[in-house]
């Protein structure tokens, strides 16, 4: 069930979408080039187009272009050193390892560059891989090369231009799917039987995932806002922002409606609330990713009324310590309600035309969205042994350069090449990442060349070897970040049917892939290990960022009317911090636990963070939902001592005694929205109390590991607890 669902949406996803243009240009170009200059030059203008083709990925609009230009402008080169040093060993030697480090140094612009960088090292492994010859063959090589991936940088730019409608829907539909599951997850805090911390465990681990498909959503919907088709779609991101903040909000209090409220039918009634709002969460997903007419509108009226009846029913026979609990589950039903009310407005957006004028004007949106930004500043940046990108500069290369000399000297050497392409496709920034390469390029090489021997081995035609050959490279291409045993096994499949088509009957192919799958893989395990960049590194930093970020929320989120637009910013900032330290805790778990930091510091530090989070976002909700209800002037007192009482604690200060006066004699009705102010400021200040300790532990943990290694950069060593 679980992968027939997996299968239907990644079916109509932008990641097959984009694995299918990616085979048709290739595939395109290289028939083209067959039949007008024969085999040697279509295979040279499918190597062009191979290497732009790593750029080609989902991306908004305007980017394409120049991401697959530098590709061009950076492959080309590399290929035609390599093939001109093929006759010198030493030459060529050096040769891999200067342009492996100038690779790896591309990343220092971030995920964004990645693209540039693996073009680098599969162009050296593709220039190893092409037969040595003269130098006017290399000409002519090249020069069929350059025409292929110039060809291919027009096509793809040109499909990006036509399918950018198609592609931002995809890109919402599968933002849609990961909050879907997320609230799945979630309503595993209405079953009493599971344990909060697990619940919480797996909660933070989808925020994190969650985190990044909205960051990507905001680069494709903000950054170019057309027609209404896109004030739609920004209009439903913004929505769905709202309904996010509104069901974190609903955190805070789970643990205690939980002690009090376990046997109540209540609870089955949420739960049941929510895990039809993610069902037809998923439906909407599908439909926008589909492209189909919508279906019936989303509603959930239902199983909110169940549960106001219920809550109502509850009202007049509770007693004791659960009435006074009883305006905590009050309050849970109202973010539950908003969050569905918000949700029904992204549905809408679907249906109707959007009012312009309720929305930020178009530039506002635009400065959510993350722009490229090329410049030698983060590159010189970078140059010192220090720098996490210079360490894996180091690293990447020294395997590359061993991964070729091993190469060179095996007996089949002409085919030692897949060692230098799995040095580099496997090696990556980190070693989580790294690790679990190597694990799905040994298992997707394997089940690669069993599935190439059964399809050689039943099929002759090769018109149909060259169809299996295409979706093998749709596959491989469309799955390459997000399932890479997908792209490894897709991979080896094209790579063993290429060479099969090109030289029939050639023995010991399979093993010898095999055997260098093994060997490459083996290398970069090992080479890790080789000035390593280990995530304790990063924690003070990380720290430092989710600092900073929880005081502008803090900011916003305790003054009586924010603009939305600095809400919104300082939200999204806080967001991004979160994820960052939650998916750094995540890789950290790879590692050898004597680079680990403490993992109950960890968790205090994200799930405290989160529940911060999840109070103000409650004041918000409640500022905005029961406006008329509170006295602006006394509401005001409230937020403004709250506000410097939380930065002060947040900063390691030392607070006497509670800076949030007693409610007014008027506000003393335990539903008054007043009191809930009060009570939810209270919350956060008590909630929040561990969190500064804990950050300066984590820091001080991260310190003390890095001193042990010997591997400080200036930042950490000077790095004071605040």
């Amino acid at each position: 069930m679980l992968r027939a669902r997996l299968f239907r949406r990644y079916l109509f996803s932008h990641l097959l979408y984009s694995g299918l243009t990616v085979a048709v240009g290739v595939l395109g170009i290289t028939l083209g080039g067959y039949a007008i200059a024969g085999l040697a030059s279509g295979m040279a203008a499918s190597t062009g187009a191979l290497l732009v083709s790593t750029a080609d990925v989902p991306s908004p609009r305007g980017d394409k272009f120049r991401s697959m230009f530098a590709n061009w402008l950076l492959a080309m080169p590399v290929v035609f050193v390599i093939g001109y040093l093929r006759h010198s060993p030493a030459a060529l030697a050096v040769a891999i390892l200067i342009m492996s480090f100038i690779g790896g140094m591309l990343t220092a612009w971030g995920r964004r560059a990645i693209p540039h960088s693996v073009a680098v090292f599969i162009g050296m492994a593709f220039a190893l891989a092409t037969p040595a010859g003269d130098f006017n063959e290399l000409l002519h090589h090249t020069r069929f090369m350059l025409i292929g991936g110039i060809i291919y940088v027009v096509y793809a730019t040109a499909m990006n231009w036509a399918l950018a409608r198609r592609t931002k829907q995809q890109v919402f539909a599968d933002c849609l799917h990961e909050f879907a599951v997320y609230l799945r997850r979630k309503s595993r805090f209405f079953e009493p039987s599971t344990p909060l911390p697990k619940v919480e465990m797996v909660l933070l681990q989808q925020q994190a995932i969650l985190a990044e498909k909205l960051q990507s959503v905001r680069d494709f919907i903000f950054r170019r806002l057309d027609d209404d088709d896109g004030w739609a779609l920004a209009a439903g991101m913004l929505a769905l922002l709202d309904a996010y903040e509104q069901v974190l909000a609903s955190q805070t209090d789970y643990e205690t409606i939980r002690r009090n409220f376990a046997d109540e039918p209540i609870m089955a009634l949420m739960r049941e609330w929510t895990e039809s709002g993610a069902e037809q969460l998923l439906r909407l997903s599908r439909e926008r990713m589909v492209g189909i007419p919508p279906g019936p509108p989303f509603d959930l009226s239902r199983e909110e009324r169940a549960v106001v009846v219920e809550l109502e029913a509850m009202s007049h026979r509770l007693e004791g310590p659960r009435a006074a609990a009883f305006g905590l589950l009050d309050g849970l039903v109202r973010k539950m309600q908003a969050a569905t009310a918000s949700l029904a407005r992204l549905d809408g957006t679907y249906r109707h035309k959007v009012d312009r004028s309720t929305m930020p004007s178009e530039r506002e949106l635009q400065l959510f969205a993350t722009r490229p930004h090329y410049s030698l500043r983060p590159l010189l940046r970078e140059l010192n042994r220090g720098s996490p990108v210079f360490r894996y500069s180091v690293r990447v290369a020294l395997a590359m350069v061993s991964g070729f000399l091993m190469a060179y000297a095996l007996p089949y050497a002409s085919h030692g090449y897949w060692i230098v392409l799995t040095i580099a496709v496997t090696m990556r920034g980190s070693f989580s990442q790294t690790k679990q390469r190597r694990a799905d390029r040994m298992m997707g090489t394997l089940i690669g060349c069993v599935l190439a021997a059964i399809v050689i081995r039943f099929l002759t035609e090769p018109a149909a070897l060259i169809g299996i050959v295409f979706l093998c490279l749709a596959i491989s291409h469309a799955f390459a970040g997000v399932r890479y045993r997908y792209t490894a096994t897709a991979a080896c499949i094209t790579a063993l049917l290429q060479l099969h088509l090109l030289a029939p009957g050639t023995p010991f192919v399979i093993s010898e892939r095999l055997a260098d799958t093994a060997i490459g893989a083996t290398l970069a395990y090992v080479f890790s290990f080789v000035m390593p960049n280990w995530e304790a590194r990063a924690i003070p930093g990380l720290v430092d960022g989710l600092r900073d970020a929880l005081r502008a929320y803090i900011g916003q989120a305790l003054s009586w009317q924010p603009r939305d637009f600095t809400y919104r910013i300082a939200r999204r900032r806080l967001h991004d911090a979160l994820a960052a330290l939650s998916q750094a805790g995540v890789r950290m778990r790879d590692e050898p636990d004597e680079q680990h930091v403490s993992s109950s510091t960890l968790n205090t530090v994200t799930t405290t963070s989160h529940l911060l989070y999840a109070h103000l976002a409650a004041v918000r909700i409640l500022l905005v939902t029961r406006t008329a209800e509170f006295d602006r002037a006394r509401a005001e007192e409230l937020l403004r001592q709250g506000r410097e009482t939380l930065l002060l604690r947040l900063d390691n200060h030392i607070v006497p005694s509670p800076l949030v006066p007693a409610a007014s004699a008027d506000a003393q009705r335990g539903d008054s929205a007043e009191r809930a102010l009060e009570r939810r400021i209270e919350q956060a200040l008590h909630d929040a109390a561990p969190l500064t300790g804990a950050l300066d532990d984590l820091i001080m943990q991260a310190r003390k590991i890095n001193e042990d290694m010997g591997l400080i950069s200036r930042r950490v060593v000077n790095h004071k607890p605040r």
